[in-house]
């Protein structure tokens, strides 16, 4: 039984010959400009899609990680108050300084869950991308820059813009350091927290030292303000300078 040529090559009908012409040039198949655009933005496509999956599992993960108490009422603070006799601007007090404790630290937890997504995020799309950039270079250095197809060094300088993108991400707001410092203020003021709870239980401070509500007051008052200076920081001389490559010349040998 006879086969038809046309019929034996249907595979390369998938895509259409326009399309081939549009993105691919010679019989290597060197990518057009075309082509690179194409690549290039598929490359930077999946990224996204990818940070945006990534985004979405950190935050699941953020929830059942980054432990929240629940708000305590004012009715459960003045009914807590109560054991103490305070004076009526004394209980006042009181009930507003754990009401700011309890939002600042839902405020550095916030933050602190920010800084966690954004460092796994950076440390996963670094981790491969790096992976792609080096199997692209693996196989660019085997058959050598000059005959290799050009999408491989497409995907070697996406992956490799990538990797730097993100490094300096890090590096410029220092996000490890930032997850840390507001990770060590959250557990500062839930711990403040908590002395205010027992406080208000017993008397008595965790040395279990007796102090009347004026001085317990001052004491917190105190403790808000140490914690306060714990700060986040940021780095913009990480921030690589390119203009120092064009206007530096290099020193001329005599």
């Amino acid at each position: 039984m006879s086969t038809d040529p046309e019929q034996a090559q249907t595979p390369s009908r998938t895509i259409p010959k326009w399309l081939i012409w549009a993105i691919s040039k010679d019989d290597n198949y060197q990518p057009t400009v075309l082509g690179h655009v194409a690549l290039s933005s598929a490359l930077i496509s999946i990224a996204v899609i990818a940070w945006i999956i990534m985004f979405v599992i950190s935050s699941v993960w953020e929830n059942e990680w980054i432990f929240k108490p629940e708000k305590i009422t004012v009715e459960q603070l003045e009914s807590a108050t109560v054991k103490l006799s305070p004076t009526v601007y004394e209980r006042n007090r009181i009930i507003s300084q754990i009401q700011e404790i309890e939002r600042l630290a839902d405020t550095h937890a916030k933050i602190m869950g920010f800084f966690y997504k954004q460092y796994y995020i950076s440390l996963a799309t670094m981790g491969a991308c790096a992976a792609l950039a080096i199997v692209s270079l693996f196989f660019i250095s085997k058959v050598g820059w000059e005959r290799v197809n050009n999408a491989l060094i497409n995907i070697f300088i996406v992956t490799s813009g990538i990797v730097i993108f993100y490094g300096n991400m890090s590096l410029i707001f220092q996000q490890k350091d930032n997850l840390e410092a507001s990770q060590k203020i959250y557990v500062n003021y839930l711990g403040l927290r908590n002395e205010v709870l027992s406080y208000l239980a017993t008397g008595e401070t965790i040395s279990n030292e007796s102090l009347a509500p004026a001085k317990f007051i001052h004491y917190v008052d105190r403790e808000l303000k140490s914690i306060s200076f714990i700060r986040l920081g940021f780095d913009p001389k990480s921030i690589p300078d390119f203009s120092k490559q064009f206007y530096d010349k290099p020193a001329t040998s005599k």
